[in-house]
């Protein structure tokens, strides 16, 4: 008798073994015994070596394969639905990450066919062939889904392949997509790792501490003392909170007894006058280069917006040499007016008329100022007034001759005269800067030092005392430690100007002020108020955030928004309402780029933050009385964001203690060839705020308890900020982003890093799902005095 392997292959027997379909020979002397058993040995042995080795204990004394066989299907064939959990969210939450192409797709294909053993697709058992293709439709959708995860799991580089693939009709085989990524990862010369990961590993190879660690200034393990809280303090969502706000008593004034400042300003520098020049350098720097499609406002600061004319940046004199100079014209329209480009025809701004003057929407630092003064004030417990100078610009003198037409109903003596004005009136182009001008020279004489750093602030200091005097046109915020100071200066601006003393600050330039003694809140609740009922939203749904995170705004080739003027204005409220919301700056300044072509998919966006603000239209900015004076920032990017330039977007925000004073979200210039440089432009716009802020700091005679720290959660961003080694990798940068590599090295800041889940910066660079965009702002400081809250264990 032949073996009764010959007619078949050695796996064909080894199968049948398992199955039983070969039985076992009775009498050991038969001649096939002896090849059975070899192939029984084997199978045996296989079997053993594939299980764990934990199985494998309770196997070893079972002679026969066919045996060992039918135990472990009886304990492991039943199905099993926690490994099918388990393996769903293995599937789903898989990325590649740091793998190829090639180890990624080996990967989950290794769980999704397990996923088919436990869930195989059911074959057809009708004797007559269906009709209906139901079957042959489910494996194309068990197959659609499994390229679809496959393409959404692979990063970011291969986003240009991922929508040419989904854009096929019929979608091509696994085989065939796997094919094309595979390509496109050969063309594109992508490593298996990112450029941070391998910054990171040549910073390791280079002799960074090991995990391991012992901090040599507190004595803990897990961190070194360049990271150390105890020496540089806490983050701001680390603190303790201070108690509940809400049910504070509201107060005028402030009880507590001021403290004396202890530094001294700094002297003054020569000061600019020609602000026709500011506006067209301010404009300049903000649209440097823009092509059609980006032509419009990507910037949005913190104080984009401000409700009355700014005297030293905004003037009609810089109109007019803004459209001599900077080649835009200006259309007036009834009560506004709007900015365009002359060659490209897109408008860059808007203008409102405020007091006979129309009052361009421009970006400067005006409440940044004053959000970093009512902070100081809060922590420092300093007095907090407010005046209003009468018909301030009827105050300024007039240097040369300017003529104007008789008024009518004025018979002049003889015909063809006209009258020499002796003093400024309003409506002409000299009268702010005439105004700023005589302000300023009274302030310097009576002893007042004006700021380098914003030249609406003045400060005076003396041993005893210190004051603070902030202009904003004619609106006037004393803050200081002397009351006799106070008196003293308003009677002068009195005698000079006619002022209008306004007592404590409530109300200033549309910011609520609340004081009371856990600290100082200020909200735009009326302003946010009005925005919903004029714009027709007050009875709407409110939304969970301002941005829905699933959809990408971009120039598409939808249905225009007809009303464009409407959509103008709605958006120039609410960048001024960004200046105690930077819960909305992300989305508003995605909004702002489509100001000269917006879709109805723009302006129903635009709704939905109208909508998000009907949740708490109260909600403003806390700076607490307990707060100490360190600067701390957090910067943060997010690399290609913008689907059409590919650029990304630089986002950051500063506290002082745990007090937010400034913050911004802006589309970066250039198009980033890595997160690594796109996390490092952000630390270099980061680290000139912080410059900026200290200078505001120093002229306000405030020292940083603790040196300046900045939080990025970026690794290799931080490495090349810190260790020159990585120059080869960065030499295409341009040079002014290596300032914070000097600054760092001075010793004006620290780097630390943060884990993205505490990163603070995170909401300004990109549309976050609810649960953690309300984690992040809980942590901003923002809190909402009208909100009603019950009490009693309710």
């Amino acid at each position: 008798m032949a073996p009764f392997y010959a007619p078949c292959s050695r796996r064909q027997a080894q199968a049948r073994i398992c199955d039983g379909s070969i039985p076992v020979p009775a009498d050991q002397f038969d001649p096939s015994f002896r090849a059975w058993n070899r192939c029984n040995m084997l199978v045996h042995s296989w079997i053993l070596n594939s299980v764990s080795e934990s199985i494998a204990q309770s196997l070893i004394f079972m002679e026969n394969a066919i045996d060992v066989w039918n135990d472990l299907r009886e304990r492991f064939s039943q199905s099993d639905l926690v490994r099918i959990s388990e393996l769903q969210q293995e599937i789903y939450a898989m990325k590649q990450e740091s793998r190829t192409v090639t180890e990624f797709y080996s990967d989950l294909k290794l769980l999704w066919e397990e996923l088919e053993i436990y869930l195989p697709i059911p074959n057809c058992s009708c004797r007559i062939r269906c009709t209906c293709e139901a079957m042959r439709q489910a494996r194309t959708n068990h197959t659609l889904l499994y390229i679809v995860r496959f393409l959404t799991g692979l990063n970011e580089h291969f986003s240009m392949v991922k929508s040419h693939i989904l854009l096929m009709d019929p979608l091509p085989p696994m085989n065939k997509v796997f094919s094309l990524v595979l390509q496109h990862e050969r063309q594109g010369n992508f490593y298996p790792t990112d450029e941070s990961k391998a910054l990171l590993n040549a910073a390791k190879s280079k002799g960074f501490p090991p995990k391991n660690r012992i901090c040599t200034y507190c004595g803990k393990d897990n961190h070194i003392v360049e990271n150390c809280f105890k020496k540089y303090g806490l983050p701001p969502h680390l603190r303790p909170k201070p108690s509940t706000v809400n049910n504070a008593a509201l107060e005028g004034g402030i009880e507590a007894t001021p403290s004396s400042s202890s530094a001294s300003s700094s002297t003054s520098p020569t000061i600019t006058q020609d602000q026709g020049l500011q506006l067209i350098s301010l404009l300049q720097n903000s649209f440097p280069n823009q092509d059609l499609a980006n032509a419009a406002s990507n910037q949005v600061d913190s104080n984009d917006f401000t409700g009355h004319t700014s005297v030293n940046q905004v003037n009609l004199i810089s109109v007019s040499q803004l459209c001599k100079l900077a080649k835009y014209s200006v259309k007036f329209n009834g009560f506004q007016c709007f900015i365009h480009d002359q060659d490209t025809k897109m408008m860059i701004g808007s203008a409102d008329v405020f007091d006979g003057l129309y009052n361009l929407r421009l970006a400067d630092k005006e409440l940044t100022t004053v959000r970093l003064l009512l902070a100081v004030a809060s922590t420092k417990h300093w007095f907090l007034h407010q005046l209003d100078v009468n018909n301030a610009f009827l105050h300024g003198d007039l240097e040369e001759n300017v003529y104007m037409t008789i008024p009518e109903g004025i018979t002049p003596p003889q015909p063809n005269q006209m009258c020499k004005l002796q003093k400024s009136l309003y409506g002409l182009k000299q009268a702010s800067r005439k105004w700023y001008e005589k302000l300023t020279s009274l302030l310097l004489h009576e002893g007042y030092k004006q700021s380098s750093s914003d030249y609406s602030l003045f400060t005076l200091h003396s041993d005893s005392h210190f004051t603070a005097l902030l202009v904003y046109v004619d609106d006037i915020i004393l803050a200081g430690t002397s009351m006799t100071e106070f008196d003293r200066i308003k009677s002068i601006l009195d005698t000079n100007f006619k002022i209008k003393d306004l007592g404590p600050l409530k109300y200033f330039l549309g910011l609520e002020v609340a004081q009371s003694r856990e600290g100082l809140i200020i909200s735009q609740r009326k302003y946010c108020l009005d925005l919903l009922k004029d714009s027709g939203l007050l009875g709407s749904k409110p939304a969970s955030t301002p941005l829905d995170p699933a959809v990408k705004l971009h120039n598409d080739a939808g249905k225009l928004y007809e009303d464009i003027s409407s959509y103008r204005r709605l958006i120039g409220r609410l960048l001024y309402l960004t200046n105690t919301r930077p819960d909305i700056s992300f989305a508003v300044q995605q909004l702002s780029q489509f100001l000269h072509k917006p879709t109805m998919v723009h302006f129903n966006a635009a709704c939905r933050v109208v909508r998000y603000l009907k949740h708490n239209p109260g909600r403003g900015l806390l700076f607490s009385r307990h707060s100490d004076t360190q600067l701390l920032g957090f910067a943060d990017a997010d690399w290609a964001g913008c689907i059409e330039t590919r650029r990304s977007t630089s986002g950051y925000c500063f506290f002082l203690g745990s007090s937010l004073v400034s913050w911004k979200a802006k589309k970066q210039l250039t198009v980033s060839r890595s997160s690594s440089e796109a996390e490092y432009r952000a630390l270099s716009t980061a680290t000139c705020e912080l410059i900026w802020l200290l200078f505001l700091m120093k002229d306000l005679s405030i020292q940083c308890s603790k040196q300046p720290i900045i939080y990025c959660d970026s690794q290799s961003a931080i490495h090349i900020a810190s260790n020159p080694v990585f120059h080869e990798r960065t030499k295409h940068l341009e040079i002014d982003c290596h300032l914070v590599r000097e600054k760092v090295q001075q010793g004006l800041l620290r780097l630390l890093p943060i884990s993205t889940d505490d990163q603070l910066a995170d909401c300004l660079t990109k549309p976050l799902a609810a649960p953690k965009f309300n984690s992040f702002i809980s942590k901003l400081g923002l809190f909402d005095i009208y909100e009603p809250k019950l009490e009693g264990g309710c």
